[in-house]
């Protein structure tokens, strides 16, 4: 359902998903700079799949002049004067965002839903709305959802505070160069300082975007919070005058281990992601991440980890976690062929740079062992020497001819068009399988490229993808071959 609404400090369009079962809760979902409702429409009926009684709200900014951008116009919900959190902020555009807001949630709360089921979560500049609406909240919400977001006003706390037992989920990705993962760190800390409990959730390798694993993240986070508006335990279990210990909740415990996987303490996290699993219907990203803490154990409990991985991949054979992490659990233990196979499906699905490089280390060996002999040295290790009679240049990025990682990730972070693509669940992958193929191996990335080159949806994405790799390197490709 798409509607409009017109005013220049209104929404100019909105997007309401209206949910497929009957309506339970509500998640007001707030996009990033210079995007719109209709970019995160994908992802967010995506999303819908795992809370199906949750209606998602999208609005879309005003456009307005962005200082930050000398002027420019574009969508955002306030003026942006600095990218630092203690920096100059436009007050008075923060309280008219923070005032649309509030007059969504009262809507939704006309209709009936209480306000602990109504969610709040947004990217950017919409998960630092999302993050001040929520806290300064006259109605304790059911949740908030901070992705890439920063802590608005912080002079102002906590006397402005008033969501007190508000739960928060922040994640950020540890390469964000635009919005930098230590803002959000810092505020998580401010909230355990004040008493607001949080869960923070760094993501390896993940710049100033979204991924398919951050977003299972959220969603087993908001599917366990729309479960637990309703006591925890079976109706009957308990006296209805005594309340659910917080620790028996599959959330609480679940944020427990994290905690103690950010403290060191791996075997108190895996004690409690056991506990959480106890409770009904655990979902594969719980599996996944009691995997990931077996994994860390000294020494790594690797048939424990490929268990859980496939029991979560049972539940969801798309879990990008699961499949990277059972990959890492085979080459643990010298069994390459299944490492490659697992690490190249859950590359496709959510490229990673730590994943890539043992993935990268599982082809050599697998290679080695199907052969017999020691796979030959990449030719740019000798510093640029000759090769037939050409010279092979040097490169210290992982595959020859391809910029580094980070450089790569971050020439996207400008291309709203490449953005919104890689935000749809059916167009992601396919690119994330191009960058992968082109990251690890490009003397057979063009076999990949061809593979979607004629797609009338992919083909013009690809050919501006393409067009973020240095020149030289498809040169060089053309030259080897």
């Amino acid at each position: 359902m798409l509607r409009s609404l017109v005013g220049s400090e209104m929404c100019i369009r909105d997007s309401a998903l209206d949910p497929p079962e009957p309506h339970q809760s509500s998640l007001l979902w707030f996009h990033g700079l210079a995007d719109s409702a209709s970019g995160w429409e994908g992802t967010m009926r995506h999303l819908q799949q795992q809370i199906p009684h949750t209606k998602i709200l999208l609005p879309t900014a005003p456009v307005r002049p962005l200082t930050i951008s000398l002027g420019a116009m574009t969508t955002s919900w306030f003026d942006i004067l600095s990218l630092h959190p203690e920096g100059p902020e436009d007050r008075d555009g923060i309280q008219a965002a923070l005032d649309q807001v509030v007059g969504l949630v009262r809507g939704e709360m006309a209709l009936g839903i209480p306000a602990g089921r109504i969610f709040i979560g947004g990217f950017c500049i919409g998960g630092a709305l999302a993050f001040h609406a929520a806290l300064r909240s006259e109605q304790l919400l059911g949740g908030a959802v901070v992705l890439s977001g920063w802590l608005l006003e912080q002079d102002a706390y906590p006397n402005a505070l008033r969501a007190q037992g508000l739960p928060v989920l922040c994640c950020h990705g540890e390469h964000d160069a635009t919005v930098l993962i230590g803002f959000t760190q810092r505020a998580v800390e401010l909230l355990e300082e004040w008493g607001v409990g949080s869960e923070f959730e760094a993501l390896p390798s993940l710049g100033h975007t979204t991924s398919k694993e951050e977003f299972e993240i959220v969603g087993s986070w908001l599917q366990a919070l729309v479960r637990e508006a309703e006591p925890c335990d079976p109706p009957g279990s308990v006296p209805a005058d005594l309340p659910s210990a917080p620790e028996t909740c599959a959330s609480d415990l679940k944020q427990q281990a994290s905690a103690a996987i950010a403290d060191g303490d791996v075997p108190r996290a895996i004690a409690l992601y056991t506990q959480a699993i106890a409770q009904a219907d655990p979902s594969p990203l719980l599996y996944a991440n009691r995997a990931a803490a077996f994994m860390k154990a000294q020494p790594p409990r690797v048939n424990e980890a490929v268990q859980d991985c496939t029991q979560a991949l049972e539940l969801n054979p798309d879990s990008a976690k699961a499949l990277k992490t059972r990959g890492k659990a085979y080459a643990a233990v010298g069994k390459w062929d299944l490492a490659v196979k697992d690490l190249r499906l859950g590359q496709q699905i959510d490229y990673d740079e730590d994943s890539a490089e043992v993935a990268r280390e599982a082809e050599q060996q697998f290679a080695e062992a199907s052969s017999g002999q020691p796979k030959p040295k990449n030719p740019t290790e000798g510093e640029g020497e000759a090769q037939g009679g050409k010279q092979v240049p040097t490169n210290t990025s992982a595959s020859p001819g391809v910029p580094p990682p980070a450089e790569f990730m971050q020439s996207l972070l400008g291309d709203p068009e490449l953005m919104r693509a890689m935000q749809d669940p059916e167009i992601a992958p396919k690119l994330q399988d191009i960058v992968t193929a082109v990251m690890t191996n490009p003397m057979q990335a063009m076999g990949t490229v061809m593979e979607y080159v004629n797609d009338p949806k992919l083909g013009p994405l690809i050919m501006k993808l393409m067009g973020k790799f240095d020149e030289h390197a498809w040169t060089c490709i053309d030259e080897v071959d």
